[in-house]
């Protein structure tokens, strides 16, 4: 589980609370094509319950395509579907990330690379797309060797950045990362190689999980209401019982910036 989860979790039992709904949770295995249609019709056979696919990892539309004549109510939450009609909460990425990329460049900072997980979910393009028109909306340089994609788990992620430091690339004085994870693993491999941050290289994160105020340098990110995303989703599940004229929309939700010790002036 993703540490991001939680909190969603947290937001639509709230939610349902607030509805006076009972809340209850269960996996779906949508990875084996053999067996993923049953288990989604086995999910629809609850004829009183209403569904929040919490969506994060779900990047092929031949998964959302099974839930296209889905019988109950239905909310994508952290994800959507480009060609079907469904009702989804997710984070505004795109906006986000500009925002966090036009503070480092208000810091200073004229040369910023990326650092991505090789796992490319829905999420990553959109933030990764963010960042690169505040280069171009600022006529700032990239440089294509900045571009890091890693293992996305802390530890194999760390090392890989490790393997690149070790050739002693030319930096960057910033980077964007995807997500806190990478973000971490940024800040570790510098420290390992006598590169310090945010002296000689500042990070910036984003979703604000709670190991951002435990590392050190404390990580600069991008804070993602997850409670608030929780408790949109289960507003619209209830929503579609209540309203028939209510029409299926794609609510994003905007972001803030958590200012933190991993950047700094340059």
């Amino acid at each position: 589980m993703s540490p991001f989860h939680p909190g969603v979790y947290a937001g639509i039992e709230r939610g349902a609370k607030a509805f006076s709904l009972k809340a209850s949770m269960t996996t779906l295995d949508l990875t084996n094509p053999s067996t993923r249609k049953d288990a989604v019709a086995e999910l629809a056979q609850n004829a009183n319950a209403g569904v929040i696919l919490l969506a994060t990892e779900m990047i092929s539309d031949d998964e959302y395509a099974l839930f296209e004549d889905f019988d109950l109510p239905l909310v994508v939450l952290d994800g959507w579907s480009d060609k079907l009609a469904l009702d989804c909460v997710t984070i505004a990425n795109e906006p986000a990330a500009y925002r966090a990329t036009t503070l480092l460049a208000e810091k200073g900072h004229e040369r910023i690379g990326y650092v991505g997980s090789r796992i490319r979910i829905k999420n990553f393009p959109q933030r990764e797309r963010g960042f690169r028109h505040v280069l171009e909306d600022m006529c700032l340089p990239f440089d294509e060797k900045n571009r890091i994609l890693v293992d996305p788990s802390p530890e194999q992620g760390y090392l890989e950045l490790c393997t690149w430091l070790d050739d002693n690339p030319p930096l960057p004085t910033a980077f964007f990362c995807d997500n806190d994870l990478v973000a971490a693993a940024l800040i570790r491999a510098p420290n390992a190689h006598g590169i310090r941050v945010p002296d000689d290289v500042s990070v910036m994160g984003f979703d604000d999980e709670q190991l951002c105020q435990v590392i050190q340098p404390t990580l600069s990110t991008v804070h993602v209401p997850r409670h608030k995303m929780g408790e949109m989703a289960v507003r619209r599940l209830f929503e579609q019982t209540t309203d028939i004229r209510l029409a299926p929309c794609i609510t994003m939700l905007h972001t803030t910036i958590a200012q933190r010790q991993s950047i700094k002036r340059i």
